[in-house]
């Protein structure tokens, strides 16, 4: 079974896809992480690097459709790799995967035409790559306010060797200069992006797919397990199914 992990950037992704992968692994299930883009593995994964460097330019300089086609040629390369773990394992973990291109380069083209842009992504990645379709997506739904919070909390992260990428498609836009306040920069289009996950899922683009609130009831952010235990619950009864 194929599980995507997705959201905004700062909702925890990647934390929430390793406590998956240990629980599914205490639960005895035979599981595998991959987290895209696949980073020092794969030949588009430098170039994914050069572009959120802003070596190819500012964001608004960079062709979506383009930005597109390297984050879906990433998992092209990584096509084999993916068909031979679904056929061993009972659960491959996807931390991002197509619909993370499909809300960061759609949130980027105008609104009248987002819907075909979304449907020629869709077609690339899984009727021209023929990429597996996720068996279930889960979105962990947090608001842009905390994400921006917990980017600023963690910095910067390699990716390569040489360089320094700033983390995720917040602060990828270009290489900082002096007076230049990123977050600032970028709000809009985090909002833009998490608009664009909603209608995904309202559009279907994402079925068969989960919403998980990060925050309670009163505002407050959820504790990392908390959200943990709702991702496996979901988890565990797609499996159950599957059965």
């Amino acid at each position: 079974m194929l599980v995507a992990i997705e959201g905004i950037d700062g909702a925890g992704k990647g934390t929430q896809a390793k406590k998956l992968l240990d629980r599914a692994r205490e639960e005895n299930k035979t599981a595998k992480l991959l987290s895209f883009p696949r980073y020092k593995i794969t030949q588009s994964s430098k170039w994914i690097a050069e572009y959120l460097r802003g070596d190819l330019g500012e964001l608004n300089e960079v062709d979506p459709l383009l930005a597109g086609t390297l984050f879906a040629l990433d998992r092209f390369e990584s096509k084999g790799r993916i068909e031979g773990l679904l056929a061993e394992r009972d659960l491959v973990i996807m931390d991002r995967y197509v619909a993370s291109n499909l809300a960061y380069q759609s949130a980027r083209v105008a609104k009248e035409v987002r819907t075909t842009f979304v449907d020629r992504l869709l077609k690339l990645e899984y009727e021209i790559y023929g990429l597996p379709r996720p068996d279930l997506t889960l979105f962990l739904d947090m608001p842009v306010a905390f994400s921006e919070h917990l980017i600023s909390e963690r910095g910067a992260r390699g990716y390569t060797d040489d360089d320094e990428i700033v983390i995720g498609m917040l602060k990828e836009m270009r290489k900082p200069t002096s007076g230049y306040d990123i977050h600032e920069e970028n709000t809009k289009y985090l909002h833009a992006v998490h608009e664009m996950y909603y209608h995904l899922i309202k559009s279907y683009d994402m079925y068969p797919c989960e919403k998980i609130n990060c925050q309670d009831e009163d505002g407050r952010l959820r504790s990392r397990e908390d959200i943990a235990q709702e991702v496996w619950s979901a988890v565990e009864a797609k499996l159950r199914e599957a059965e």
